[in-house]
């Protein structure tokens, strides 16, 4: 990826532990909350009952990369959804222009993500409008803007989905504190997103049940608990000469557990555009326990996946999922 040295690239990181360990093969799946950072037509497909997923990622250095996100629908075809994406860089020294020494520095960004869906006919636009704020703590310079993600879903023969979403259309400006006058524009590179998803179901059945109303027996469909989903993605970012292709696959063997792995089929390593470039992968499960107890459904994810900048080459994701 060749968009080094601008403004909220972190942005562009994989967002979620179940989107992180499917390789960011997420943009036709989006049926959970965290699908809004993806593309914000998938809240439309969302149950109609809260479910809100948070996650956080250790990427080493005193680095953490987090996500909040909460969603439902609250009409048959109108769907909404709330996200909070940050990064923080941990504490580092900083130097002035001679490599000497100043103050210790933190830098913190995030977003607030308010995405709006519309669903007709299993066709789905959405929108997702972001408030960008950025602190250099320890200094006195920081940065705001607002930018804009547009996307679509829809469905295909209760099997395929496509999904296709524009993302981060905006600029922020960049200030010192009790100077407005020394604030620069920059821009926020944009990306593309198409995706197709595909799931297999292993345990899909219909049921006969008589219509009240006519009193003629009727198949119900009943969606199945345990599958195989297949996704794939291509992403264009705006300095990058081709796009990255990704693939992600998750399997649920039972409706307690899924096992998730995505990795970059084409891609980019340094300047090199090439095949299976392994700059990009992940790998994840996640558990439903059982407790009756509970008011609430409740999913536990872990994810491991590729980090750049520390020894070990990984990173860890813990997360979970509600259900009201």
């Amino acid at each position: 990826m060749n968009n080094g040295g601008y403004g909220f690239s972190y942005l562009q990181r994989d967002a979620g532990t179940r989107a992180s360990s499917m390789g960011g093969a997420y943009t036709a799946i989006v049926n959970e909350p965290t699908g809004l950072f993806y593309n914000p037509a998938g809240v439309a497909f969302l149950p109609d009952q809260s479910t809100i997923t948070t996650s956080v990622n250790n990427l080493g250095l005193g680095r953490s990369h987090a996500t909040l996100a909460w969603g439902e629908s609250i009409s048959e075809t109108v769907g909404i959804g709330f996200g909070i994406n940050s990064f923080n860089s941990g504490a580092f020294q900083g130097t002035d222009i001679r490599g000497n020494s100043t103050q210790e520095l933190q830098d913190w960004q995030y977003s607030f993500n308010l995405a709006l869906a519309y669903m007709k006919d299993n066709v789905s636009i959405g929108i997702s409008a972001k408030y960008l704020k950025q602190n250099l703590f320890g200094s006195d310079i920081n940065s705001q803007g607002i930018a804009l993600d547009i996307g679509t879903r829809f469905d295909l023969f209760e099997m395929v989905s496509i999904g296709m979403s524009v993302q981060n259309l905006a600029s922020v400006k960049i200030n010192r504190e009790f100077d407005e006058r020394s604030g620069v524009l920059e821009t926020i590179p944009w990306s593309v997103r198409a995706g197709l998803a595909m799931e297999f179901g292993l345990n899909e059945k219909y049921i006969s049940r008589r219509s009240p109303e006519t009193g003629k027996l009727e198949q119900i469909y009943m969606p199945p608990t345990e599958y195989i989903l297949i996704s794939l993605d291509a992403v264009q970012y705006q300095f990058d000469a081709n796009p990255q292709f990704q693939l992600g696959i998750e399997a649920l063997p039972d409706e307690r557990i899924a096992l998730r792995a995505g990795f970059t089929i084409m891609g980019f390593d340094d300047d090199d555009y090439q095949f299976l470039p392994m700059t990009n992968w992940g790998a994840g499960v996640s558990f439903r326990p059982s407790f009756e107890f509970l008011p609430f459904g409740l999913f536990l994810d872990y994810t491991v996946a590729r980090e750049y900048v520390i020894n070990s080459g990984i990173s860890h994701n813990i997360g979970f999922m509600l259900e009201f």
